[in-house]
């Protein structure tokens, strides 16, 4: 019993070091406006750290504005996880106010660690509205986009039977 309290006693001590690296990468690749009022955004996938899952955030201004001006919180509008390398941007960060057709726009994207340590790129793409956003275009958009992926499940799935049923049912 006196050998179990002492080795209760002892005392354990370690030392953690937070991992305050940010993630390689190289900002926003590409901006395109879209016939729904939106636009699609593309990166490449970040590097570097050991701080995985990675995040990326979106900003998006009006007009043609300087990267110091861009990469603000009031300009950020969305996050995706790391497997995602693309995105669409249907309003300003304040949330109400949607792209109107011809009007320029800044756009960048920063990737930032699950310790919540960003990167620092400075790339900025502009581009102009082609078409206006609204509401019933932000649904109409999220519709046809999960249709296309319900779509490519049923085709998965049904490769997937079309496969199990060439298996015999005794081994």
């Amino acid at each position: 019993m006196g050998y179990l309290a002492n080795s209760a006693q002892k005392k354990f001590t370690s030392s953690v070091t937070a991992n305050t690296t940010a993630p390689t990468f190289s900002g926003i690749s590409s901006v395109t406006p879209k016939n729904d009022g939106s636009f699609a955004i593309t990166w490449s996938a970040a590097t570097g750290t050991s701080a995985l899952p990675v995040e990326y955030r979106m900003y998006v201004a009006l007009g043609s504005v300087s990267a110091v001006s861009l990469f603000v919180n009031s300009n950020w509008v969305s996050t995706t996880k790391q497997t995602v390398v693309t995105g669409n941007v249907f309003q300003l960060g304040d949330g109400l106010t949607y792209f109107v057709n011809g009007q320029i726009y800044t756009f960048g994207v920063r990737a930032v660690s699950s310790q919540n340590v960003s990167d620092t790129n400075t790339v900025i793409l502009t581009s102009t509205a082609i078409a206006s956003g609204n509401l019933a275009s932000v649904f109409q958009t999220l519709v046809n986009d999960l249709s296309t992926e319900i779509t490519n499940l049923n085709s998965d799935l049904s490769a997937i039977k079309k496969n199990t049923d060439l298996i015999p049912a005794t081994l």
